[in-house]
């Protein structure tokens, strides 16, 4: 329920009022969840909160940092260690990049996604948990914004709005945090796919795409992956062999892709 909350708080015409008040009636009532799967507390509470650290407004970039420190309970025993760890770098009180989230959460964000992998480089270990961790939030963005539905084209509003902010944020990020091709492998290429199946339906629901800026959202932020990426896809529906074969290059580009 309270995923439908944030959700809710992500579409274009929430106002910055009831948008506080449902960060506030969440806040207050977190209490309740318990033992959930990190997976899913990443995925339907961290990255919508993380998007709201976006909001124009900055009230709302601090409740939902307050929130963010209340998230991690809902997790019992070892695997609270991941959402800590996420968590951890937009909450801590010592740290610069708290208040950075506060006064300009767009521009910060990337900076939080890149931190949150990269303090656990080092060893072997760390090395292992940092892939883990990228993977996770990776995957948890793509996952978002279908509703955890694979290889469907169901978006859900709130969670295209999510994933469009943390994808884009991811890119801002860089190379060494967030590389281009594992974007691409865990959410881009099926994100991908779900667009094309969705722009193909009736044309009543082409114009519910029109009317959607969180989807259309986004698709730019999917077509952004295609810098330097090779595609070869077979869609069902034309060609020679039924299929329909897509190749798109672009590039070089100024940044090297």
């Amino acid at each position: 329920l309270f995923s439908v909350f944030l959700h809710a708080c992500l579409r274009p015409r929430a106002t910055k009022e009831g948008t506080l008040r449902i960060l506030v009636i969440v806040a207050s009532e977190w209490g309740s969840i318990h033992s959930m799967d990190p997976r899913t507390v990443v995925r339907d509470y961290v990255l919508p909160t993380f998007a709201l650290m976006s909001h124009s407004d900055r009230t709302v970039r601090e409740r939902a940092i307050e929130l963010l420190e209340k998230i991690p309970s809902a997790v019992t025993g070892d695997d609270d260690e991941i959402v800590l760890s996420i968590c951890g770098k937009a909450t801590d009180r010592s740290s610069p990049l708290r208040s950075s989230l506060g006064m300009d959460g767009a521009d910060a964000l990337p900076s939080l996604l890149g931190q949150i992998v990269s303090s656990t480089r080092g060893g072997s270990a760390s090395a292992a948990s940092s892939a883990a961790l990228q993977k996770l939030l990776i995957e948890s963005g793509k996952s978002c914004a279908l509703g955890g539905e694979k290889n469907a084209a169901v978006f859900n509003n709130g969670g295209c709005q999510a994933a469009a902010v943390v994808l884009s944020s991811m890119e801002k990020a860089g190379e060494v945090a967030f590389p281009l091709s594992k974007r691409w492998e865990l959410a881009g290429q099926e994100l991908f796919r779900a667009l094309l199946s969705y722009d193909q339906k009736e044309e009543d629901e082409q114009r519910q795409l029109a009317v959607l800026p969180s989807i259309c959202r986004l698709r730019d932020s999917v077509l952004s992956m295609l810098k330097g990426v090779l595609v070869n896809e077979a869609q069902s529906g034309g060609g020679e062999d039924g299929g329909l074969n897509i190749q798109i290059t672009i590039g070089p580009s100024p940044t090297g892709r």
